[in-house]
């Protein structure tokens, strides 16, 4: 996780250096996961579970519905395709389970999860200017992505 790190710039509670935090953040998670208001998955390497990356799906809005999907990937594991792999996967998981639209959320100067965003197959949808403070504090603009659940897409048009 380390090496991740400078790349993390974007990544506001990346700056956490402190093992309560950290702790704090892993209750937090497995309290969304109980309750049924977050989908939150680590994915590993087989053989030799070296972190591959953290998947979420949060936001969630039940009556739509639809959520927002978050990663953060090992950068050591960079360009093998594993956290491409394990998104995907989340992605099939959210269509199989009802979600009718995924979002994903970036600050615009975030090239490498812009590029991610669009080959995980999100389209990009808009940009949200002055949406948001970045981690040092200076308002960003945000790229907006979504998918849309193919089998739904395939049903509400008429195909």
């Amino acid at each position: 996780m380390l090496a991740t790190l400078p790349a993390m710039a974007y990544v506001g509670w990346s700056r956490q250096p402190d093992l309560s935090w950290a702790e704090r953040f892993c209750t937090d998670d497995a309290r969304c996961v109980a309750a049924g208001t977050d989908l939150i998955f680590h994915a590993f390497t087989s053989p030799g579970a070296e972190w591959v990356g953290r998947i979420d799906v949060h936001t969630i809005d039940f009556a739509t519905p639809r959520g927002e999907i978050g990663y953060v990937g090992n950068l050591r594991l960079a360009g093998q395709g594993l956290m491409r792999e394990a998104v995907l996967a989340v992605l099939g998981l959210c269509w199989r389970l009802g979600f009718a639209r995924i979002e994903a959320m970036s600050d615009a100067r975030n090239r490498r999860a812009l590029h991610f965003a669009g080959s995980v197959g999100l389209q990009q949808e808009g940009v949200l200017r002055h949406h948001e403070r970045d981690p040092q504090g200076e308002l960003c603009d945000t790229v907006i992505f979504a998918a849309l659940n193919p089998q739904q897409v395939l049903t509400d048009s008429g195909l």
